[in-house]
């Protein structure tokens, strides 16, 4: 019948390149293309070739400046003898990093402003009347 017709073979040569498969994918926001970046990045540090791994992590780089792609930049740096380099990535991690914290710090600090305060209810009833008395207060 009409299966005996079609024969589908699967194909054994591959046809992966990097260089094209960067436009394959579809990315709008830039973040998420530096992801796309510093994953073809971590595959290329992964199979021991360091040109490649820096190319990518450097156009993640360029488009986000993740603390978590600079130190991993300053690790590949650091492999290939260049410590004075690797030095200033993990600088620039620690840097954006602890701007990030101060922000949330910040932010935490506002909220904290503009919450409601805790109140405290306590019972007793030691005067032998045997009512018992509420005691608010604040925290």
């Amino acid at each position: 019948m009409l299966e005996d017709i079609i024969k589908i073979s699967p194909q054994t040569n591959r046809n992966y390149y990097t260089s094209i498969f960067e436009f394959a994918v579809p990315v709008k926001h830039p973040k998420e293309k530096a992801a796309q970046y510093f994953k073809w990045g971590l595959v290329f540090h992964a199979k021991g070739k360091p040109a490649e791994a820096y190319k990518w992590y450097e156009k993640a780089i360029f488009l986000h400046k993740n603390p978590f792609y600079l130190k991993q930049m300053g690790i590949l740096h650091h492999e290939m003898g260049y410590m004075k380099d690797a030095l200033n990535y993990i600088r620039t991690a620690v840097n954006i990093e602890k701007e990030i914290q101060q922000k949330e710090a910040a932010k935490e600090k506002e909220q904290a402003q503009f919450a409601q305060p805790d109140f405290s209810v306590s019972c007793s009833s030691d005067d032998g009347t045997g009512f018992v008395y509420h005691y608010v207060s604040d925290n």
